[in-house]
Parts: C-alpha cells; structure tokens; sequence
C-alpha cells in the first residue's frame, strides 16, 4: 500500500466528509459554511453520502458528499473534487434538480419548496478568465436584472488554487477555511486564537491516526492518480483513432481498462466489495467477474 502524509489531506473526499460529518464537529462545519454563504446558519441534520435520484456510472451511484439541512429549511450539498472532469457546471445543476424534486412530497403544491444549494470545492480553477475565488451564481429576468427571477437553486464554486487572490477584507473568513483545506500551514498559523481553525486542525491530526480511514484514503489517493493516468492514455489512444468518433471510442475504451485495473488492484488489497463499487462505479456483477 502506498504511504500517505502523516497528516491527510482534508480536500480528500473521504477525509472531509468524515471530518466535517463528525457528531460535535457541528460547529466547524456551520462556521465553514457561513464562511460562503455570508451568513450566520445552523445545522439541524448533516448526511454523508446521501443518496439523491438516479446517477451516471461515475457519480458515484448518485451520492452527494454531504447533504445539510439547516435551521432555515435550505438543504445544502457539498461537494469536494479534486480533478477537472470538464462537467462540473451540468453536474452542479444536476445534483441541485434532485435535491429540488427529491424535497416536495406528491401532492404538495410547489409552494412548499425549499431553497437548494450546492457548493463545489474544487481543487482546479473552473473559470481561469476571473481572479475571485468565489462564484455564486442564481436566475434573474433577463431585461431586469437587478430582479431575482427565484432563489430556490443556488451554485456556489469555491476555487482553491486561488487563495492567494482573496484580499478582501469580507472573505477573511473563507480564506483561513481555504488556508485548512490545502493545509497552507503559515495561513492557518497567522492567528493561533482561532479557535475554530485550530480546532479544525486537531480533528484532523486526530483522524489522521485512525488506519481504516487512512486506508481508504491511500486507495483515494491511489484512484485519484489512476484516474489522471487513465485519461492520459484513453486521449492518446483516441488520438491515434484520428477522428472524433475514434477519440470518443478510445477514451471510453481506455477508461475501462483502467477503470478494471483499479478494481484488481483493491481486490488484491481485501478491500470490500461495498467500497469498489463506491470508488469504482462497476456493479457487483462486473467486480465478481473480475475476481
């Protein structure tokens, strides 16, 4: 098994969920969450993994990292990711509509609908043309655009390679959570009174001693890099193709043989089942055939 950091990374999906999911870490995520939402709120019920609709084979089953309920009645995903899958936005709007349609019960008006929001954090820069580290986006009237058309969805995109952009006095906040999560240790070190990003900091030396949650994150880590590599090789394999078609045929077969390649490589480790088919996406049908 390969080694990890003896601190793990928290922009490790596993690891934030598991940090930030905690009973008595509530006030971390609430703190974390006013942070973006630039209010005070109040966590009533926090999911791990829930599971929302039907998903495509690589989402994971369609589950959402973490699905928060506030005082309020917003519901909020959260949702860690870590390489460029060049789907984010239509993936944003997809897990935002689930929520939405999951959230009115039949035979209730509309009106009983509550906002959804869905915050992405993410380990690239989604929109290169723009120097802020924080996008909110929501629906307006096209001729007044001062008019809010709804506020039921909300996307929220938090870039964390551009922390050294944020300046404003109003993000403070948001910077010190960023400073955490890429363990920028000068940041989080500026004000040891911090009590909530210190304390932060002490669940995660904590965890980190915990060896299943290292494990599962040596074989995030591990997947992680698969993946890169996977995409490297199906993109030369299509480009070889010459065409679009063949490109589009290489990459899918490419991802595959990767993807199976994984999924050897956690079996040889006795890994679960359950976990292959959350980090993989095969069905338990293709994993037996495997083994």
């Amino acid at each position: 098994m390969e080694e990890v950091s003896k601190i793990l990374s928290p922009k490790l999906d596993v690891v934030f969920k598991e940090l930030f999911s905690k009973k008595g870490n509530e006030d971390l995520l609430e703190d974390f969450l006013s942070s973006i939402l630039d209010k005070k709120v109040k966590c009533k019920e926090v999911v791990k993994e829930a599971r929302i609709g039907q998903s495509m084979s690589d989402e994971k089953y369609g589950t959402i990292d973490l699905k928060v309920s506030l005082e309020e009645g917003e519901e909020v995903d959260i949702e860690m990711q870590l390489s460029n899958k060049h789907d984010t936005i239509n993936r944003s709007i997809k897990y935002s509509s689930d929520l939405t349609s999951s959230g009115l019960k039949i035979g209730h008006p509309y009106s009983e609908m509550t906002q959804k929001i869905v915050i992405f954090i993410l380990d690239f820069e989604l929109f290169k043309d723009y120097p802020q580290c924080i996008h909110e986006s929501y629906l307006c009237l096209k001729e007044h655009k001062e008019k809010e058309l709804s506020n039921l969805q909300k996307y929220y995109y938090i870039e964390l390679p551009k922390i050294k952009e944020v300046t404003a006095e109003s993000l403070r906040r948001l910077k010190y959570w960023m400073a955490f999560l890429n363990q920028e240790k000068e940041l989080i070190e500026m004000d040891n009174n911090d009590e909530i990003i210190m304390k932060a900091q002490r669940e995660l030396e904590y965890l980190s001693g915990d060896e299943e949650l290292r494990r599962l994150a040596e074989l995030r880590q591990r997947a992680i890099r698969d993946e890169i590599a996977i995409k490297r090789i199906a993109a030369e394999e299509g480009l070889k193709e010459g065409l679009e078609k063949g490109m589009e045929k290489g990459i899918k077969k490419g991802m595959k043989k990767g993807i199976y390649s994984v999924a050897k490589k956690m079996l040889s480790e006795k890994v679960d089942i359950d976990t292959i088919i959350k980090f993989t996406g095969l069905s338990k049908e293709e994993i037996k055939s495997i083994k």
